[in-house]
């Protein structure tokens, strides 16, 4: 059996679940960790990740959005599926126009609702 694993975060739960970079770093330098996890490995471990994991609230904040325009330029630069759990569908449409403005075909959207 294959087990895929993730890069990304996961801000659903009112952040309970982000680590502290999540608030001081930008949407690049996030982006520039999940790359590297793509191309290197996540940690020591030599695993590469098989797709991007986010989650947001709802309603979304700046913070939301950040990770959802990090998860794009990972997107772009590595080719793997974003993974979105988004809540209600508000946050599901905000998503939609971000991946929108970055160029990101929907095709490369999965995601879920509760």
């Amino acid at each position: 059996m294959n087990l895929i694993t993730n890069t990304g975060w996961y801000a659903a739960g009112n952040y309970k679940y982000l680590p502290q970079e999540a608030f001081d770093l930008s949407a690049e330098e996030i982006a520039a960790q999940w790359i590297d996890e793509a191309k290197n490995g996540i940690g020591n471990t030599g695993i590469k990740p098989g797709f991007i994991k986010i989650g947001v609230n709802v309603p979304m904040t700046k913070v939301d959005v950040k990770l959802v325009k990090a998860a794009c330029i990972t997107h772009l630069a590595t080719g793997l599926t974003i993974m979105s759990h988004t809540g209600l569908a508000g946050p599901a449409f905000s998503q939609l126009k971000i991946l929108n403005e970055y160029g990101v075909a929907p095709s490369a959207l999965s995601g879920h609702t509760p």
